[in-house]
């Protein structure tokens, strides 16, 4: 995890504690957990080489974690939250691939929408939790686009990303 280097100034009372500490000390949002990308020329584009996923009687896929700007500005135009997520106070911290999100609640609980299901799950007693069953998945290789073999692919020193020979 990405350990935040500057410092941050947080709405008064929005997160609740544990989740706040938890900001404080780590960059929370998209690159919190860095995940590998290759860079195909045909079609200059980024593509996925692994990805985040929750290990949970679920088993999930995470989209990726908002920053929290995006978390203030989506919470405050109520985007990805349904009628029960506003009731419950939920603030929502992260999306998932199978069109849902993850928040975190007033008691600091992170808790899962998935939108095509109408129960909301409790998947953590606190951030802390939920980040212990995060992990980095490789894709497979035939998930490469166009027949790419992982053998043809290399970095350069420095670089963020991969590229193909």
């Amino acid at each position: 995890m990405k350990i935040r280097t500057n410092s941050i100034k947080l709405r008064e009372s929005f997160f609740p504690e544990i989740f706040k500490m938890f900001v404080l000390h780590f960059d929370f949002g998209p690159d919190l957990i860095k995940t590998e990308k290759y860079y195909f020329d045909k079609y200059d584009r980024y593509y996925e080489l692994s990805y985040l996923y929750y290990h949970s009687e679920l088993d999930f896929q995470i989209g990726r974690f908002l920053s929290i700007d995006e978390i203030y500005d989506y919470y405050d135009m109520q985007k990805g939250y349904s009628s029960l997520d506003i009731e419950n106070g939920y603030i929502r911290i992260a999306t998932i691939n199978r069109g849902g999100s993850i928040f975190v609640d007033k008691n600091d609980e992170i808790v899962l929408n998935v939108w095509d299901f109408e129960d909301q799950y409790v998947l953590a007693g606190n951030i802390f939790e939920f980040m212990n069953n995060v992990t980095v998945k490789i894709i497979l290789e035939a998930d490469l686009i166009e027949n790419v073999k992982f053998e043809n692919l290399y970095k350069n020193w420095g670089e963020e990303y991969w590229r193909i020979k």
